[in-house]
């Protein structure tokens, strides 16, 4: 048992980290290819409909891709994805364009403590000393990597 959960933990890191590489590769493709130009309400609706395109082939492959949802179900589901996909990637290119790249990915590894907060306040999650010190390692970075950036760049 505690083998199979140090491989599932593992396999889980692994994917975490895929997604924050695939993740910086998009934001620098997006600053760099002049995508972040358009739109950022349209290019937002080209992604997810090529996101949504490819998670339903994918999802039609493994079998499963399952629409028999609660109407509550399909309530949170829509909400989740205008909170994330429409505001969220939308500001996010709209931050790629104001500041760049560097600074927008930067600016968002405050995703995590979000998260927490969120689960906290609306979750009843429990608040650990762990998630606690890895939110002030999350602030940390965050600061010296803005105080770097800030005297790398000539005023």
């Amino acid at each position: 048992m505690i083998d199979e959960i140090k491989v599932e933990n593992l396999f889980g890191v692994f994917l975490a980290g895929l997604s924050g590489v695939t993740y910086g590769l998009f934001l620098v493709y997006l600053d760099k290819s002049g995508l972040k130009n358009m739109n950022a309400f349209k290019c937002t609706m080209y992604i997810s409909l090529m996101n949504a395109v490819g998670l339903f082939i994918f999802g039609n492959l493994i079998g499963e891709l399952a629409f028999s949802l609660t109407p509550m179900a399909w309530l949170f589901t829509i909400l989740i994805s205008f909170l994330t996909s429409v505001f969220g990637a939308s500001f996010l290119q709209l931050g790629v364009k104001y500041c760049g790249a560097t600074t927008a990915s930067i600016l968002s590894t405050l995703e995590p403590i979000t998260s927490i907060l969120f689960g906290v306040l609306f979750l009843s999650e429990s608040l650990t000393l762990l998630k606690v010190v890895g939110c002030i390692f999350i602030m940390v970075a965050v600061i010296l990597l803005s105080m770097k950036n800030r005297v790398a760049t000539p005023l």
